[in-house]
């Protein structure tokens, strides 16, 4: 049978009762003792269902309490029916124990439903407080996200920028003294110039990629800028270039080379560093420049 169909029997039944109570108080129906008790059971069983209902329980349970129910109503009406299953000595027990009992876990049900609606009312209010609370918080479909993801991006790639164009024209020196077979110190100075980097232990980016390919680079660098000197003669410096690292000028000098007889192995090996670290650099400018043309503006003042 069909709940729905069968919950408004239910209701229909409930109501065809209230109207025997009002003719009842006016005296057009005086049932009997066997008519109350029948009736009493009958209410007791619904509000077992009611109650099993709240408390979740089988659907066999729920349908044999109606099963009962319904058939207590039907006795209710046969009198003749009642006295064949009960013995008028058992029923003078007063039928107010079964309406005691039915209303008692009426109010049993009320109470858990009342519970169960409070519990329920207060998780939605803390439900909603938390909803409330999640859109105030930045996420990254917001404009403040969307607006420090630029900003980083747009430093990343200046940073990026500036060190690079260094990094070209310490290329270019290369070039120059390799032709004479000699050293310049641009590489050592630029490696200077990441000592703050070394100390604090903190890369000069945001990123943690970024930065991970860059004290690859470092690496490489510094091991290069050792070699340099240690192949360098300091007798006779010439000045070759002027260079500007991190807002501070430098001047760049070409030195010969101290004969040895491993040098020319050591100086084979200071420019395998060299291609290292700007492997390592050609990666993390890559990213840097991916990054900048997803999230980042476009910025024509790079400042050194």
């Amino acid at each position: 049978m069909n709940n729905q169909y069968y919950r408004n029997f239910t209701i229909l039944t409930g109501t065809a009762i209230i109207i025997l109570a009002i003719l009842r108080a006016v005296g057009a129906f005086s049932p009997s003792i066997l008519v109350m008790l029948c009736v009493s059971v009958a209410a007791l069983m619904y509000s077992l269902v009611d109650f099993s209902l709240e408390l979740k329980r089988g659907k066999k349970i729920i349908l044999t309490l109606d099963i009962i129910a319904i058939v207590f109503l039907i006795l209710s009406f046969t009198t003749k029916g009642m006295k064949k299953l009960f013995s008028i000595d058992i029923l003078t027990v007063p039928s107010e124990v079964v309406t005691l009992l039915a209303f008692g876990v009426v109010i049993l049900t009320i109470g858990i439903k009342d519970r169960k609606v409070i519990f329920e009312t207060i998780e939605t209010i803390k439900s909603k407080i938390y909803v409330d609370t999640k859109k105030k918080l930045s996420t990254l479909d917001s404009d403040v996200a969307k607006q420090t993801m630029q900003e980083l991006a747009n430093y990343e790639y200046n940073t990026v920028f500036n060190l690079n164009k260094i990094i070209l024209e310490l290329k270019k020196y290369d070039g120059y003294v390799k032709q004479s077979n000699t050293i310049h110190d641009g590489w050592s100075i630029f490696s200077d110039c990441f000592e703050y980097y070394r100390i604090t232990n903190e890369g000069p980016f945001y990123d943690y990629g970024l930065n991970s390919l860059f004290w690859n680079f470092e690496e490489h660098l510094n091991s290069a800028a050792h070699i340099f000197s240690q192949l360098s003669n300091p007798d006779i410096p010439l000045k070759i270039a002027n260079i500007v690292i991190f807002k501070e000028s430098f001047d760049v000098h070409r030195y010969s080379r101290i004969r040895s007889s491993n040098s020319s192995q050591e100086y084979v090996k200071a420019y395998q560093h060299i291609a290292e670290a700007l492997k390592s650099w050609d990666e993390l400018k890559s990213i840097a420049v991916t990054k900048y043309e997803y999230h980042g503006t476009i910025d024509f003042s790079h400042n050194d």
